[in-house]
């Protein structure tokens, strides 16, 4: 089943948050549900130049959006760097879980 995006729009803010090499490289990895009870999946879409990545965070059975990421890659080269990669912005899904109406 494909991934629903947004429906309504979503809140939004810039962020600046660093994160490391390992830490971006896990979450290139995503995440598939491994059973009914786990509801999270995490897609990564990384253009081929790779500089900016957008991480989108789905819930549910039928995976409904509610959390993406954009984060700008660090230096290839210097991937020891703490602080390698960064959270530039991050979009929200603003109804969750009995608080207003779902998508």
């Amino acid at each position: 089943m494909p991934p629903i995006p947004f429906k309504t729009p979503p809140g939004t803010a810039e962020w600046d948050h660093t994160i490391t090499h390992d830490d971006y490289t896990k979450t290139l990895n995503g995440h598939t549900p491994r059973d009914m009870d786990d509801k999270v999946w995490i897609k990564a879409k990384v253009p081929e130049a790779q500089s900016n990545a957008m991480f989108h965070i789905y819930y549910g059975w039928k995976p409904r959006e509610v959390i993406r990421l954009e984060i700008v890659a660090g230096d290839p080269n210097n991937t020891e760097a703490k602080e390698w990669a960064t959270i530039v912005k991050i979009w929200w899904k603003k109804r969750v879980f009995g608080r207003g109406t779902h998508d």
